[in-house]
């Protein structure tokens, strides 16, 4: 997985998890917690900067964060310090002891580029979870990459400016972020500049990869067709166990 949101990180955490939280966490009652036991054990996978492993922490259950930025764990360990965080890649991990369900949100998922680190991801997850456990984790559709990649993007602030300048190639299917950010320092701004990248992956190939890591049970959904979720519309939730 690229390693573009470490410089990335303090603005991530200032500014693009203001309303998701809420959002997701609404996902999260429908379809994750009610298969998980009172305390049980959660393992947030790409956790970023804490936030869904705070919500999750409130409700009483034993939380594990998971990342590879050792910037966005910093700021994870302050919004959730209930919870406890693993650097690592969520494309080679293992645990010590199972877990009862297995989260991956913020279409974290699309950030894995190749289809066989894909499917490696999955076996680890696999490998991460109880008999019976769950998984449940969202991706950015077609319509979404073709969409969202259009346009670019740019936040002014008084102290603080960010440009997004996106692309999307529909034959690769790997859409870019080239980021840059402006943060005022005293009397001189700092410029950060950092590059994202993700990757569409068709309802076929998550199925045949959550198969092939031996998931049995798929269900996939479309985040406002299904679960009436606006902000969602171009989203699909996959639940697997």
């Amino acid at each position: 997985m690229n390693s573009g949101y470490t410089p990335l990180a303090w603005f991530y955490n200032k500014y693009w998890t203001y309303e998701a939280p809420d959002l997701f966490e609404k996902i999260l009652n429908r379809l994750l917690l009610p298969s998980v036991p009172k305390k049980g054990r959660i393992l947030e996978l790409c956790c970023g900067t804490g936030q869904i492993c705070e919500r999750l922490s409130q409700r009483l259950f034993e939380v594990v964060g998971l990342d590879n930025s050792p910037e966005m764990l910093k700021f994870a360990k302050v919004n959730a310090p209930s919870a406890s965080f693993i650097l690592g890649d969520a494309r080679d991990f293992k645990v010590n002891k199972p877990f009862d369900a297995v989260t991956s949100l913020f279409d974290s998922i699309n950030h894995i580029l190749a289809e066989d680190e894909l499917l490696k991801t999955f076996q680890c997850v696999r490998g991460a979870l109880n008999e019976g456990g769950v998984f449940l984790f969202d991706v950015n559709d077609s319509k979404s990459f073709n969409k969202n990649w259009e346009n670019g993007f740019s936040m002014v602030e008084d102290n603080d400016i960010c440009i997004l300048k996106p692309s999307f190639d529909s034959n690769s299917g790997i859409a870019v972020y080239n980021i840059t950010m402006m943060e005022r320092v005293g009397e001189t701004w700092r410029r950060m500049d950092t590059i994202v990248h993700e990757r569409y992956y068709s309802d076929e190939v998550i199925v045949r990869s959550l198969t092939k890591a031996g998931f049995t049970t798929i269900q996939l959904l479309d985040g406002w067709t299904d679960l009436r979720v606006k902000a969602f519309a171009n989203r699909r939730f996959i639940l697997a166990s």
